[in-house]
């Protein structure tokens, strides 16, 4: 399942956008300034939390097959209260989104995959991922997770949502939710804090020896407070461009990194 190039010089992976059109749009720039033909991987939560969700789904949606998504927990928590499985929360910012009838933007979305894995350069292939994989997993027990939990947002079944119980669920809390983990591999998610500040005897999903890491390099976002963190062959790109921070952007063949501080713009409150 590794992933074909189509027409692309590169391959630039870009961490958690939530809404940034401002800063999406000149991260885009400064790549397109350094490589004429980019081709572009997206590590999830495309939405929420800032100002212009549906203009982020609209532009990527327009790159076509220049670009992949993976689906992250933002993304996920749209499409369930799109479903009317879940609730909108305070600051989600999704109004735009969910009242937009121009078109398919859900069935697009649903579209996405778990699981992304790519060689872009004939070496080691990567996989992407947006929260990260359990080092249980092979590559092929991540690939078949991703795909029992597209199949079932596909097939409109969301019973398993924020149920772990499930097959689904326990997949989409790994794949889009894990930080932290406890030492018999239990995710710990409401912890969102600093790496330092896992308590013992817990730790962060790429500290414990992984299957994947042996074949791949992977690439994940979701941890804001990283920033930019490689551990191994495990590399994270959340710059909490949301919050304050900056949006990243990682070249997969050389790993050049590029940023962009978030724009004043991106912060307004929409709703």
């Amino acid at each position: 399942m590794v992933a074909d190039l189509i027409d692309a010089d590169s391959t630039w992976a870009i961490g958690d956008v939530h809404g940034c059109i401002h800063t999406l749009e000149s991260i885009l720039e400064q790549i397109e300034s350094v490589d004429s033909r980019p081709r572009y991987l997206f590590v999830g939560d495309l939405v929420g939390k800032g100002p212009y969700s549906l203009e982020v789904l609209q532009l990527v949606h327009q790159f076509g097959d220049r670009s992949e998504v993976v689906l992250g927990n933002h993304d996920l928590h749209l499409l369930a209260v799109s479903h009317n499985v879940a609730q909108p929360r305070t600051g989600d910012q999704l109004d735009s989104v969910l009242t937009c009838l121009d078109w398919d933007w859900r069935g697009w979305l649903e579209s996405r995959p778990l699981v992304h894995v790519v060689q872009p350069d004939g070496d080691r292939p990567w996989i992407m991922t947006h929260a990260g994989i359990h080092p249980h997993w092979s590559v092929e027990d991540t690939i078949g997770n991703g795909e029992i939990l597209s199949d079932a947002i596909r097939h409109g079944q969301w019973d398993w949502y924020r149920n772990k119980s499930t097959p689904s669920g326990w997949a989409a809390e790994i794949l889009t939710r894990m930080r932290a983990l406890s030492p018999e591999g239990d995710p710990l998610l409401d912890y969102t804090g600093e790496l330092a500040g896992i308590p013992e005897p817990d730790r962060a999903w790429f500290d414990f020896p992984g299957k994947s890491g042996q074949s791949h390099d992977t690439v994940s976002g979701h941890w804001a407070t990283l920033g930019y963190h490689q551990r191994g062959p495990h590399h994270c790109i959340d710059g909490g461009c949301v919050y304050g921070g900056s949006l990243l952007a990682l070249r997969l063949e050389d790993k050049k990194l590029l940023q962009v501080a978030r724009f004043p713009q991106d912060a307004a409150d929409r709703s």
